[in-house]
């Protein structure tokens, strides 16, 4: 059966960006294919936020991972992109200084 797989019908998945509320940067990111990868892009992105004031600087990229491990566990679940989205807005916010 054409669009189908062991999983059941194939579903149009939004592009990684909208999927992290229009954030590309921190797709483009996640997409690399390796932990240390993923992480060396954080930290690349966090040092770029904390150069301009933008970002606090006591968060690590392993920080950011951890957040991140569990927005994404969330997302998938039925009627729950609604909250991945809050709690991606909660990761985001927090990571502003005070």
């Amino acid at each position: 059966m054409a669009g189908c797989s062991a999983r059941g019908p194939a579903r149009r998945r939004r592009p990684a960006h909208r999927r992290l509320g229009g954030r590309p940067r921190l797709a483009a990111a996640l997409r690399l294919g390796n932990v240390r990868g993923r992480i060396a892009a954080i930290e690349d992105m966090l040092r770029a936020g904390h150069a301009t004031g933008e970002l606090r600087t006591d968060v690590t990229a392993e920080d950011v991972a951890a957040n991140l491990i569990g927005i994404f566990t969330v997302a998938p679940l039925p009627g729950h992109a609604a909250r991945a989205d809050r709690l991606l807005g909660v990761l985001m916010h927090g990571l502003r200084p005070a």
